[in-house]
């Protein structure tokens, strides 16, 4: 069972995290904090195996707090929530050490597919998958691959790119191949174990 802490500024959609979180079976217990001060104290006090957290690039301490809990508790698993504007810090965050980063502008559905793979690597009982070799994949690849992993389908995915369907497919075939995976889901699983996606 997993024990999650999660943070944002904004009361309302931290309610709104622990609620959805509570609603996968894996999870067990979730903290929710008003600052990120709290939620650096909160991870000392409880078994924490992933942190939710909201940022603002308006608030420099919250990326500081993370820093700092990142180089205490490095094997905690951080998911990063950044608002559609803030593609640079979404990008600070993935160097830093953030294993995924959402944007908080997701429909729910699509936040539910990320987490459904997400939860289901850290859930499992043997760690090593976090140690795998990473898997070469093309920066085309690796850029198609990413939309997957956030829940988009395929012809979405093809007019985001200006690129057919059938290439897409092509790709994600690709992909699926080298991860020996079959499915999204199993996919996606794989992306996160053999560093295809972080």
């Amino acid at each position: 069972m997993i024990n999650a802490l999660v943070y944002d500024a904004n009361l309302k959609y931290a309610h709104f995290l622990r609620g959805f979180l509570k609603g996968f079976a894996c999870v067990n217990k979730v903290e929710i904090n008003e600052t990120p001060a709290a939620s650096f104290v909160q991870s000392r006090k409880m078994d924490v195996d992933i942190a939710v957290w909201g940022f603002s690039a308006k608030k420099p301490d919250e990326i500081e707090y993370f820093s700092r809990l990142l180089e205490e508790r490095a094997f905690v698993q951080f998911v990063c929530l950044v608002n559609l504007n803030q593609s640079d810090l979404a990008e600070k965050l993935l160097s830093e050490g953030a294993v995924a980063v959402a944007l908080k502008t997701m429909e729910p559905w699509r936040l539910q597919s990320l987490f459904n793979t997400f939860l289901a690597g850290v859930a499992e009982e043997n760690p090593q998958h976090l140690d795998y070799s990473p898997i070469s994949v093309t920066d085309r690849e690796s850029e198609i691959f990413f939309q997957v992993a956030l829940g988009y389908r395929n012809h979405e995915i093809s007019k985001r790119f200006n690129l057919a369907d059938e290439t897409i497919r092509s790709h994600i075939k690709a992909v699926n191949r080298k991860l020996k995976a079959k499915g999204r889901e199993q996919s996606v699983a794989q992306g996160f174990r053999y560093k295809v996606l972080y």
